[in-house]
């Protein structure tokens, strides 16, 4: 099952530090589960649903900020909530029962996969199909 981690960090910085010390109120990670399939990405979505309305009712911004590749400030929440879905990579091939059944393409390479996913991962398990 898909789990948020709550961490009490009150500074953020991106991977590559061009953003750093930036003030936060926590940070949240959110992790995969540990198979993949729908209803591991249905929990998921609750969980990151859960999330939202925390900070809707507590009045803090949260913002999804990926692995914090970005070079710029633009995933950086001051005084809010950053999200880390850089650990939620999911990927498993799409079921023919989930796509449009007047889709005439090859099923095969389709694939459904989480925002943590990398082009490398991504990549490496469409190259076969």
């Amino acid at each position: 099952m898909a789990r948020i981690l709550k961490f009490d960090d009150r500074s953020w910085h991106n991977w590559h530090f061009t953003e750093r010390d930036v003030p936060i109120a926590g940070r949240y990670e959110l992790h995969r589960a540990v198979t993949a399939s729908l209803s591991d990405m249905r929990a998921s979505a609750k969980a990151v649903q859960d999330l939202i309305g925390k900070a809707f009712t507590g009045r803090c911004r949260l913002r999804a900020d990926g692995a914090t590749w970005s070079f710029s400030a633009a995933p950086s929440v001051p005084g809010g909530w950053p999200l880390a879905t850089g650990y939620a990579n999911e990927l498993f091939a799409l079921p023919k029962t989930h796509v449009d059944p007047t889709f005439s393409g090859d099923h095969n390479g389709l694939a459904l996969c989480q925002t943590g996913i990398s082009v490398a991962e991504l990549n490496m398990w469409l190259e076969p199909h």
